[in-house]
């Protein structure tokens, strides 16, 4: 008896998936049944990561802070996946340093990412969630306490 995939003919983007907990969120996505999308501000990484995937995988060169360029990864993604039904809001960075030693210009840049960016995503990807009942908006954060 087949196995069934609970994400079947289900269509993602996901921003950061290029590697760490976004490229895991991608694997286990295409294990599922999903065509994915992986967007990242690394496009060659992302390449990589899309053929490790295979078939079910496309790569989306995607900046979460500039507005022009998750319109473009979306319209892209919308197009080689034929829809998006899941935005996964993964991208991140993060400053591996003592708060006392983090300059102003690392910390504005995390918040640009971490925080600021997932609006363009979810404004790029709203219009087309209402032509569907079954789509997704998930967005993800870590805290470090150390």
């Amino acid at each position: 008896m087949p196995v069934e995939k609970r994400l079947e003919g289900k269509k993602a983007l996901i921003t950061g998936a290029a590697r760490g907990i976004g490229l895991e969120f991608a694997r286990a996505y295409v294990r599922e049944g999903a065509r994915v999308a992986i967007g990242d501000i690394n496009e060659a990484r992302a390449q990589e990561a899309a053929a490790q995937l295979g078939d079910g995988a496309i790569a989306i060169e995607m900046d979460v802070t500039r507005q022009e360029s998750i319109e473009r990864g979306v319209a892209q993604a919308t197009s080689a996946l034929g829809g998006i039904d899941i935005l996964i809001n993964n991208a991140a960075l993060f400053t591996a340093a003592p708060v006392v030693e983090i300059e102003r210009q690392d910390f504005d840049r995390t918040f640009a990412v971490n925080v600021a960016g997932t609006l363009p995503a979810w404004r790029s990807f709203s219009p087309r969630k209402r032509q569907t009942t079954s789509s997704r908006n998930v967005s993800t954060s870590t805290v470090d306490s150390g």
